[in-house]
């Protein structure tokens, strides 16, 4: 097992207990593994991250380049990148997109 292996099974492991959906640990056989290593990545926006979020707690997003959490539009708050709902306010930042091509 590599260094690299090592890492990320220690951190998989200490967040097997956490009572939210645990970070998944990219393996080398998955076909997105390459992601980690081709220099793309996300920088996250600290002001907004949640322990609640899985996109937020996992780092691999970040390190693969996805698109991650930002904020919204109305107040600030906390929008996760697989949705368009405003966590804090309920705006749907879709209503944004609509309103612009008006």
């Amino acid at each position: 097992m590599s260094k690299f292996d090592k890492v990320l099974a220690e951190f998989a492991n200490e967040f097997s207990s956490d009572k939210y959906l645990p970070p998944t640990v990219t393996q080398r056989t998955d076909p997105a593994y390459f992601l980690l290593h081709d220099g793309h990545t996300s920088t996250p926006i600290t002001e907004i991250y949640r322990e609640s979020c899985y996109i937020c707690r996992d780092p691999e997003f970040a390190q693969m380049g996805l698109p991650l959490c930002y904020k919204c539009s109305k107040c600030g708050g906390h929008v996760a990148a697989d949705d368009s709902v405003c966590d804090d306010c309920g705006h749907d930042q879709l209503e944004d997109i609509e309103d612009d091509l008006r």
